[in-house]
């Protein structure tokens, strides 16, 4: 099922690792799907999707091309998903340059399209690169102090000599790719107002903690912290019995090995039982393990409840702060990252295969909402295959 969707990212279809001028970079991807394997009706469709985009065909016969496709028996649930989350990253690029979405390519003819080979390149699915002479250079936007906000002197788009790099970032649907502390904190070292905007809020201290540690370890310790700074309650997650935790990550062999530890053998009972509220506030946990108020270390069908877990529940709770205006929101933070040094746009296709474009960029993102998103589970295979995806921001789009 996989391979189906794979075949429409850009890599896949040879388009990355090499920077493309506009006309025939549209040249090459039609090239690049009439090459594949995919249906002959997916093909068909896919090269609509690349007129369409570049304004070579209207709206009512993108429709026609759309029906047309969406009636045929080529047209199924992994070819629709492959093409609205993989190949909205290869049209993109000529939507965005054929309707100049970000008010900085006039001109088409100075801009090419250059696509990462890695495919998880953070923050980044394509890169728009517009060549400019010295006279239209443009000059830094102006600094703003709305609300909380910190505006930059940089412009949009990074600036080497007279090449101007535009990054976007795709999404398809309402989700994109969680953004990693690591990636945020990368992007405010490069914008001297914003770091000394940002350096020393809880916000920016929860994300070098969660940078600075591994994926289980990073939760734990910023509940410790937010539970020290008046967030939470003190008694919540502060004192030795979270030591206890945080030692026996430290102490094992490997993370994973951490992970399985049974509870009973990193905490005494009276220090499990100081666990109760995290436990709690977490759904799975409080059926699994609470039994008349008290935490049990095993559960009704046997179940071992093991350190993995409170990992786990802490990322759930730091999940439940972030969306939580009143207690501590990120989203601020966030938009200060990115507002300006990244764009995003959004891709999908309705249910009769009809395209639909969004541009997110400066003004956007400044207003974007968000929230950490944690996509562990708790299971007890946390012990083979640890927390392999650490916390990230998910931004959220109106």
């Amino acid at each position: 099922m996989g391979e189906v969707q794979d075949q429409f990212k850009p890599q896949r279809l040879k388009l990355d690792g090499k920077v493309i001028p506009y006309e025939k970079y549209i040249t090459e991807v039609k090239k690049a799907v009439e090459a594949t394997k995919m249906p002959s009706g997916a093909k068909t469709y896919c090269k609509a999707l690349v007129d369409h985009a570049s304004g070579k065909i209207n709206d009512n016969l993108m429709k026609n091309a759309g029906e047309l496709f969406a009636q045929s028996k080529d047209s199924d649930t992994e070819i629709k998903n492959g093409i609205q989350k993989y190949f909205g990253e290869v049209v993109g690029p000529i939507w965005v340059i054929g309707n100049n979405a970000f008010n900085d390519m006039p001109n088409k003819r100075d801009v090419s399209v250059f696509h990462p080979s890695a495919e998880n390149e953070p923050l980044m699915d394509y890169e728009l690169q517009i060549q400019e002479s010295s006279k239209t250079k443009k000059r830094g936007s102006t600094t703003k102090t709305a609300c909380k906000r910190v505006s930059t002197s940089q412009n949009k788009i990074t600036k080497i000599n007279t090449l101007l790099r535009n990054k976007v970032s795709a999404k398809s649907g309402k989700t994109t790719n969680t953004v990693k502390s690591k990636d945020l904190l990368d992007l405010i070292e490069m914008r001297p107002d914003v770091k000394k905007f940002w350096t020393g809020s809880m916000q920016h201290i929860v994300l070098t903690i969660l940078r600075d540690n591994n994926t289980a370890l990073g939760p734990i310790k910023a509940l410790e912290y937010l539970s020290s700074v008046g967030i939470l309650p003190s008694t919540y997650f502060k004192g030795q019995f979270v030591t206890n935790v945080i030692n026996a990550f430290e102490s094992a062999p490997s993370t994973k090995a951490a992970l399985g530890l049974p509870l009973a053998r990193v905490l005494s009972d009276a220090d499990i039982q100081r666990l109760k509220k995290l436990v709690m506030d977490d759904r799975q946990l409080t059926e699994r393990f609470i039994d008349k108020g008290t935490i049990k270390t095993v559960a009704k069908d046997k179940e071992i409840f093991i350190l993995g877990y409170i990992a786990v529940a802490a990322e759930r709770k730091l999940e439940k702060i972030s969306k939580d205006p009143n207690l501590l929101e990120f989203w601020e933070i966030f938009g200060d990252a990115v507002a300006g040094m990244v764009n995003y746009v959004t891709f999908e296709v309705d249910s009769k295969y009809f395209p639909k474009w969004k541009a997110s960029g400066r003004k956007e993102l400044e207003k974007v909402t968000g929230y950490f998103r944690s996509k562990n589970t708790m299971k007890t295979r946390l012990a083979k295959k640890g927390m392999a995806d650490g916390l990230g921001f998910q931004p959220e789009f109106g």
